[in-house]
């Protein structure tokens, strides 16, 4: 059979992880696939290590640019070429458990309808410490639209290392918004969810592992308004999106921008703490007249003021006490998902550890 779903890992001068990624592709249980490295011209052994894993098994497939086109470009880089019925991205840092493919295949085929499977992605720090699943907090299995949409409003988006997308889906739902920056999966994960049905899974996917070297982390060291603008134009997509009845469109909006408006708060106080004193004021502006947030630019504003005399540790203290206010009120209006309690999370340390085990921390 020919391959049947193609794994596009994009990656930058990290061999050590990234031959940990591949082979946790190459241990599906399901075979009919193939694994496509897209290099953004590392300029290091990367090439030489892709070379001998494609020597002992044809499936890895290698690219690589002549020049650096940029994290999105190179995922875009991807996407693009892919050639069969489903496909799956995963970054060179995380790994797939290896009935995921299995798994998805067979839902597939259970609800053809559907256009994207949704595993279990477990979140977890390199030491193998697992900090949050979110899917836990999911409804699952077959969900119509707009029921996924409304599913990761208010549960928070997942990473899409555990998702399977059929590969026509994004002409359906009118491609790629790279106006949407690093965001762009968010962006089309919600478009996906509001207009077509989608299948979520709780057997474990992926894992995905975070470490200070991820580009989210250099994200929130970008200026509030570049923060703010893709997330602007992803709500301008949900306030866009056909088949959402006035009600419904509403209640996308106010989900989305009570999620924005604790981003926006985090990355003020934050800001503040650095000293950026200006960025905090952005931020206030954005909550008060971007988001509605009132209450939120109050807080925020109040704490620009007093964290010039306390130390920057306080000022992240009292930023997390405004965000966990917030998240305490949207909570009880909206059903906001929780993080997963640390005994569920322990539950699935010994998979992750196994899996470390098995293809190699790599720290």
């Amino acid at each position: 059979m020919d391959a049947q779903i193609t794994t596009i890992i994009p990656t930058f001068r990290r061999p050590r992880l990234l031959e940990r990624a591949i082979r946790s592709v190459l241990c599906q249980t399901y075979s009919h696939m193939e694994v496509h490295i897209y290099d953004n011209a590392s300029g290091d052994r990367t090439s030489q290590l892709v070379a001998e894993l494609a020597r002992r098994d044809t499936r890895v497939k290698y690219h690589c640019h002549p020049e650096n086109i940029g994290l999105v470009g190179n995922f875009v880089s991807g996407i693009e070429k892919v050639s069969t019925p489903f496909f799956n991205i995963l970054c060179d840092d995380d790994v797939l458990l290896p009935s995921f493919f299995a798994s998805a295949i067979h839902a597939f085929a259970r609800f053809p309808e559907i256009t994207a499977y949704i595993g279990a992605t477990i979140d977890a720090k390199m030491n193998g410490e697992v900090t949050d699943v979110p899917v836990r907090r999911y409804t699952h299995g077959l969900l119509q639209p707009p029921k996924g949409l409304f599913e990761m409003l208010r549960k928070g988006h997942l990473d899409w290392a555990g998702f399977i997308f059929r590969r026509d889906t994004l002409s359906r739902v009118g491609g790629l918004d790279l106006a949407t920056g690093t965001l762009f999966d968010v962006d089309l994960q919600l478009r996906i969810a509001g207009q077509y049905p989608i299948f979520i899974s709780p057997s474990p996917a992926a894992i995905l592992f975070s470490h200070p070297e991820q580009a989210s982390a250099a994200v929130a060291h970008d200026s509030i308004d570049k923060q703010f603008v893709p997330w602007d134009r992803i709500g301008h997509h949900l306030a866009a999106m056909r088949g959402l009845d006035k009600h419904h469109g509403e209640l996308a909006r106010e989900l989305f921008q009570a999620r924005l408006r604790r981003r926006i708060v985090r990355a003020g106080g934050e800001a503040v703490a650095r000293g950026s004193y200006n960025e905090g004021l952005k931020a206030v502006r954005i909550l008060r007249e971007k988001l509605q947030g009132v209450c939120s630019a109050v807080s925020l504003c109040t704490l620009c003021i007093i964290s010039r005399v306390i130390p920057a540790p306080a000022t992240r203290v009292l930023t997390g006490l405004i965000e966990q206010t917030q998240r305490v009120l949207q909570k009880r209006r909206y059903g906001l998902g929780q993080t997963l309690p640390r005994r569920q999370c322990i539950s699935y340390m010994p998979l992750v550890r196994e899996s470390l085990n098995r293809l190699g921390s790599q720290q």
